[in-house]
């Protein structure tokens, strides 16, 4: 007897993306294609703050494989037009930003606030991907982003001594 074997495509969470980034993940047989792709993106950002004479042709394959990213998430997720394209966006933004973090450490110039700001930008845009794919796997609503601070109380706690009273 044949058993049919149900496979779920489901997007790779933020971990499995920094390790493409990082070129741990993406580059083994039977790798999921985004995982390959992000690293592909990954390598097309460095190339680029190497050799920025080349920013034309790289930023033409980063649109190629962006595209490829949201015609995959469309045949293969079955999201709608608005939603796929997103995912290759999030992705090279990511890549984008999880370079930049690279570049700002290594570059031996950075202040320590920069290496922050460029760090804090690529924990964000990890937190905004996970949000995602809770969205789009489980139908979970995407916060507003930025999240906005609770408002400050409107009347001032009782002090210790009124407690008293």
């Amino acid at each position: 007897m044949i058993r049919a074997r149900v496979i779920h495509v489901l997007l790779p969470g933020w971990r499995d993306l920094e390790g493409a980034l990082q070129g741990r993940k993406g580059n083994s047989p039977g790798d999921p294609l985004l995982l390959r792709w992000a690293q592909s993106l990954g390598h097309l950002h460095r190339t680029r703050h190497i050799n920025p004479a080349r920013s034309t042709e790289i930023d033409c394959r980063r649109i190629q494989l962006v595209e490829l990213m949201a015609t995959w998430a469309e045949m293969h997720l079955k999201l709608s037009n608005a939603i796929a394209p997103q995912v290759g966006q999030k992705i090279d933004a990511l890549a984008d930003a999880y370079v930049h973090g690279e570049m700002l450490m290594l570059s031996g110039n950075a202040t320590e606030h920069q290496i922050h700001a460029g760090w804090s930008r690529t924990a964000q845009l990890m937190t905004e991907w996970a949000d995602y794919v809770a969205l789009v796997e489980y139908g979970q609503p995407l916060p507003p982003w930025p999240v906005k601070p609770a408002a400050p109380p409107t009347t001032a706690p009782p002090s210790a001594s009124e407690d008293l009273q």
